[in-house]
């Protein structure tokens, strides 16, 4: 792959190719009384044939020259799946409740690449206070209780999915969000792209909810409010995005459209602030560019491990955050104006498989779905084969049952629709593709209008040239020149260049209906 091509994927290296045993990655509080169950449970379940990982976590590999925040981004990039344990823990029945921050951290890296997880907690986060941040109460019924090894064991053996054949690399860049469960348009479109875009400068801000939370924000809005082109939101003040069902989106949304942020570290710093710096530090290992993220504290004990190769400001008065702020918020807006960022398509990989929709696909990341039994001959019927038919299928796919009255999880009968269609789908898929290619030779030239608004994209974008916009979409200049002469083109070059632009394409050709 040549420099061109390179850019950003470089950044993020596909070290599973290297591992003698593909691996899984554990996030959870070490000072947690059921740490050590924990790791021995998930080692145990694991180990089994069936799932054949190797249990993983950042502090278990020590390289002296390389952060504990890299480390554990390339080891969740790089795993096969992920185990979150999100309680809140403390050192006896009278010391106070300790955030995971460190696991929330890294809860917000695997979201940011498109890691599958399985979320815990422990059954005594039961108590007032302790309840989830409001940006995961979309995945209440997702996270799952444990009280011991026992149970432990159980929730894993019934919840695990089969992720060992999935790929790391293809879902870093897959449109579709496994979290979101949908395909989304910030996925689509590198970070920088949406930023451009803005006309003004937009800073996220993650505080804490103590006594001195108006006064700091208050200090915060007289220091931005020097700057013209700077606007601000909370992250705690954020409302649902239309068109999306979940709380965590809009936040992942906001990370990814905000050139840089400021987050005040204390004892009362909210879930969602240490989420959006693990989204934040994975998107910069991701795209090889760094977000600027000014962290400030009155004291470096409620700084997270997996912040310590990081500069923090230590303000204790207002008077002292203020001055700070107003040292380093020129510096840090004056570095996010002079960004350059050279406009390129990104490396997506599609999924061969469409993951909307349960009955095409082998592996189904909507966990707690999958817990639903089947019967075998129900199963047999629907996909209009015999009992021996599916018994056979069974057989080949090590899915253990007796008889056709046998009954079998929702996610094996998936995987049995999946392997009984596949020929079917095949024989779909190649003549669709048929009938693709025959769409695409029919050509189709922009408007006056098109155009106008085309070149307008353009320079909003950053592209200097057509040449640059032609190797951004992997697209011969020649194709490139004929678009903006009102040239016809291939309707699916046209369709290419309108969305590289951020453009309806319709709109683009003049077509009205």
């Amino acid at each position: 792959m040549n420099d061109e091509q390179d850019h950003d994927i470089g950044k993020l290296r596909p070290q599973y190719q290297t591992y003698d045993r593909q691996k899984c990655f554990i996030a959870y509080s070490e000072q947690a009384d059921w740490s050590a169950d924990l790791l021995r449970a998930c080692e145990q379940v694991l180990s089994k044939p069936k799932f054949n990982l190797e249990p993983d976590y950042a502090r278990q590999h020590f390289v002296s020259d390389v952060p504990l925040d890299q480390k554990a981004i390339e080891l969740i990039a790089n795993a096969r799946y992920g185990i979150y344990d999100l309680s809140y823990w403390r050192a006896d029945d009278k010391s106070p409740w300790q955030m995971p921050r460190n696991v929330f951290i890294e809860l917000g890296m695997a979201i940011a690449l498109n890691r599958p997880t399985l979320l815990l907690r422990h059954g005594s986060n039961k108590e007032p206070g302790l309840e989830l941040p409001k940006c995961l109460q979309c995945l209440r019924e997702q996270i799952l209780e444990f009280s011991g090894a026992y149970s432990l064991k159980k929730v894993l053996r019934e919840n695990l999915p089969e992720w060992v054949n999935k790929l790391p690399e293809k879902a870093w860049w897959n449109r579709h969000c496994i979290f979101g469960d949908r395909v989304c348009e910030y996925r689509e479109t590198h970070p920088q792209a949406k930023q451009l875009g803005q006309n003004n400068l937009s800073c996220s801000i993650g505080d804490g909810a103590d006594s001195s939370g108006p006064d700091f924000r208050k200090i915060v809005e007289d220091v931005l409010e020097r700057f013209n082109d700077v606007t601000y939101s909370y992250l705690d003040a954020l409302s649902l995005e239309k068109g999306y069902s979940f709380l965590l989106c809009t936040h992942c949304q906001k990370v990814r459209s905000s050139p840089f942020a400021i987050h005040r570290i204390t004892s009362k710093t909210p879930p969602e602030a240490f989420i959006a710096i693990g989204m934040s530090l994975a998107l910069d290992k991701q795209f090889g560019y760094k977000i600027p993220k000014i962290l400030i504290t009155e004291d470096l004990r409620y700084v997270p491990s997996l912040l310590s190769g990081y500069e923090v400001v230590v303000a204790k008065s207002d008077k002292d955050k203020k001055q700070q702020l107003r040292k380093f918020m020129p510096a840090v807006i004056k570095k996010v104006r002079e960004t350059t960022w050279k406009p390129r398509a990104l490396p997506f990989i599609d999924n061969l498989v469409d993951t909307t929709s349960e009955d095409a696909q082998p592996y189904s990341s909507n966990r707690g779905r999958n817990n639903r039994k089947v019967r075998v001959y129900e199963l047999s019927r629907d996909l209009n084969l015999k009992n021996k038919e599916i018994l056979a299928i069974c057989d080949q796919l090590n899915i253990s049952v007796k008889s056709h009255s046998s009954t079998i999880t929702e996610f094996d009968a998936n995987r049995i629709r999946y392997a009984v269609n596949k020929d079917v789908q095949a024989s779909e898929q190649a003549e669709e593709a048929r009938a693709n290619y025959r769409a695409r030779q029919i050509t189709i030239s922009a408007s006056a209008q098109g155009i106008d608004k085309a070149e307008k994209a353009l320079i909003r974008l950053g592209f200097t040239s057509k040449s640059n916009f032609a190797r951004s979409t992997l697209l011969g200049r020649s194709t490139v020149v004929k678009f903006f002469q009102f040239k016809p083109i291939k309707i699916d070059s046209f369709k290419r260049i309108c969305q590289a632009l951020q453009l309806d394409w319709r709109e683009i050709a003049g077509i009205l209906e």
